[in-house]
């Protein structure tokens, strides 16, 4: 309990001051204290899986989603604490690597979604990632990606990224989960509007099952709160976010990035 104790109850500032993105529940030091914690994971990994492949010829797709989940983790604690996107999307480029060497074997909606909304947030091209886009543009080899290219929200997303892909589908695969944003890409922009403030809105309770949720009640595991996928919808279709720019769980300066920023 004393380190724990210590990273809540310290009043010690940093040598380096950040503008936290999130800071309803934790503060500066907390995701500093983050980020070491994955940190250490990454380092731990590395060094399990070249234990690993001193007697195998390659790493498991379970290696790979481990390496990408943890990436994950730091995108979002990075995000939180104020790094800029620039330094966030040399990671997510690392996440994305991984994620691709899982793909076949992990085809998580929520996993795919975070990826795919990301990409469209950080303007990644899948071009050098081929394994990826095959699987998108030719989703009859793979039940399972099928299936996710049928859902309207992957699809739409998906269809922005790439320049082929299946025929327009009208099902929304977890209609209790993302009504609302699916309703979003097929409105007017004014009604789009509407739809994607009450998607964030609902957004967090909708999530109750998700091993993330009330994690800011843990002393460690907390990364922030991000609807990627409301933000990557409203870069696409060009809404105006500013009745809801400061929704707590909106990433408004991921959506905004390139608007002060030369790339």
């Amino acid at each position: 309990m004393g380190i724990f104790k210590s990273i809540f109850t310290s009043n010690k500032k940093t040598n380096t001051t950040y503008i936290l993105r999130q800071s309803q529940y934790k503060d500066e030091l907390y995701f500093l204290e983050e980020l070491k914690r994955i940190s250490k994971w990454e380092n731990s990994y590395k060094s399990n899986q070249g234990q690993y492949l001193k007697s195998h010829v390659e790493l498991l797709p379970s290696h790979y989603y481990a390496n990408y989940t943890l990436m994950f983790q730091k995108i979002q604690v990075s995000y939180s604490l104020g790094i800029e996107i620039k330094t966030i999307k040399t990671t997510f480029n690392n996440a994305f690597i991984n994620f691709c060497h899982a793909l076949e074997k992990q085809s998580a909606y929520t996993d795919f979604l975070n990826v795919i909304s990301l990409s469209t947030l950080l303007n990644f091209k899948f071009e050098n990632f081929k394994i990826f886009s095959d699987l998108f543009e030719k989703p009859q080899d793979n039940d399972n990606f099928k299936s996710l290219l049928a859902d309207n929200l992957i699809w739409f997303l998906m269809k922005n990224k790439l320049e082929k892909t299946s025929s327009k589908p009208n099902k929304v695969a977890y209609p209790e989960l993302t009504k609302s944003l699916s309703l979003a890409i097929e409105s007017s922009s004014e009604e789009a509007i509407r739809l994607v403030h009450e998607y964030l809105d609902e957004w967090y309770t909708l999530n109750k099952d998700m091993a993330w949720y009330d994690s800011h009640k843990r002393q460690w595991g907390y990364s922030g709160y991000w609807c990627w996928e409301a933000g990557a919808v409203v870069k696409v279709m060009g809404l105006d976010d500013s009745s809801f720019k400061d929704h707590p769980h909106y990433p408004y300066d991921m959506v905004h990035w390139q608007d002060k920023v030369s790339v």
